[in-house]
């Protein structure tokens, strides 16, 4: 890889930064399982990532700034595909036209503008952020079920296969941090996220959705909407060796999908985590409760493979667990030297 990057003040409190990133990545692949199939050696995928900065700072405790950027995660083998019969291949190419063995390069361009200060002796310190990004050959592993050869029609799940599609995030990030008094702090922080699939394809839960595999305009799964934290600490001491302090933690997290079909939602939750610390040089002792409220919600639920009906399956994550219990857990931890 090769960066650079430029600064041009336009005048004294207003910056443009310009940034240039240029990097090749190459991948190998070892031998497909089937002997008789070529082994496809390696692939090379070149991207340019560049990114400009308008910044103005009119005093020292305030960045105002806009942004925009292009990102890239390198392709990959689409190793499922290749490791496929030809007989299999086939099927594989019936359902996803344009299917290859190599899977292209996944690309965000992002659009930003936001705002950062400290505020009151620098006590208050927030930033706001407003973004809008498109997200091009996205890549999906998918399941989908294949006859096994032509003389073998036992059903085959294939699990993996890489296909690329589009979606949009937009959402706005906000997060505060505020010194009410030398001793305790206070942390709030919420992110509100629109997501979209502007082009995708996915027959995994088809024989859910009648046979429906277009899930343009739908909600990208397993991502809250909505999620929010409160944070505060309140720091003492017991004696000039020995320092305390009490932390509590509310978290929420909104709704989110199973799938890309959008078919179950997973309930909005908010949990309560409590610590109580004492500290020595570098010992440190802390009780801890954590889901304090015993909220039994799931925390996601996604699809996963069931071999009589793909897709059939819906699978869902548990709050933590202790003694063998669903919700409330608690501890204690020592750190010693």
């Amino acid at each position: 890889a090769v960066f650079g990057s430029v600064d041009f003040d336009i005048t004294d409190t207003l910056t443009a930064t310009a940034e240039l990133r240029y990097q090749q990545d190459e991948a190998r692949l070892g031998a497909p399982v089937d002997p008789s199939l070529p082994v496809p050696g390696k692939a090379k995928f070149t991207d340019t990532m560049p990114r400009a900065i308008l910044k103005w700072q009119p005093n020292p405790s305030t960045n105002l700034y806009a942004s925009w950027s292009k990102g890239v995660l390198p392709g990959q083998f689409n190793a499922q595909y290749i490791s496929a019969t030809p007989f299999q291949r086939a099927q594989i190419e019936s359902q996803f036209p344009g299917v290859s063995e190599q899977a292209p390069s996944q690309q965000i361009e992002s659009r930003e503008i936001g705002l950062k200060q400290r505020l009151f002796n620098n006590r208050l310190e927030y930033s706001v952020a407003i973004y809008d990004m498109d997200w091009t050959s996205m890549l999906s592993g998918s399941a989908l079920v294949v006859q096994t050869s032509a003389t073998n029609t036992t059903p085959l799940i294939l699990t993996g296969v890489l296909i690329p599609g589009d979606s949009k995030l937009r959402g706005v990030e906000f997060e505060g941090t505020a010194l009410i008094t030398d001793n305790w702090d206070v942390n709030l922080r919420f992110d509100l996220l629109d997501t979209e699939y502007v082009k995708f394809f996915q027959p995994f839960v088809a024989q859910l959705t009648s046979q429906t595999s277009r899930w343009d305009g739908n909600t990208l799964p397993k991502i809250p909407q909505r999620t929010a934290s409160l944070a505060s600490t309140y720091r003492g001491r017991v004696n000039p060796d020995w320092g305390w302090y009490v932390r509590g933690d509310v978290t929420y997290t909104g709704k989110a999908w199973d799938s890309e079909a959008n078919i179950v939602q997973t309930d909005a939750y908010t949990r309560v985590n409590m610590r109580l610390g004492f500290e020595r040089d570098n010992l440190l002792v802390e009780l801890y409760a954590k889901n304090l409220f015993d909220d039994d919600s799931w925390d996601y639920a996604f699809r996963s493979v069931s071999f009589g009906e793909p897709g059939g399956q819906l699978f869902v994550a548990l709050p933590p667990a202790s003694g063998g219990t669903v919700g409330f857990q608690q501890g204690l931890i020592v750190q010693p030297p």
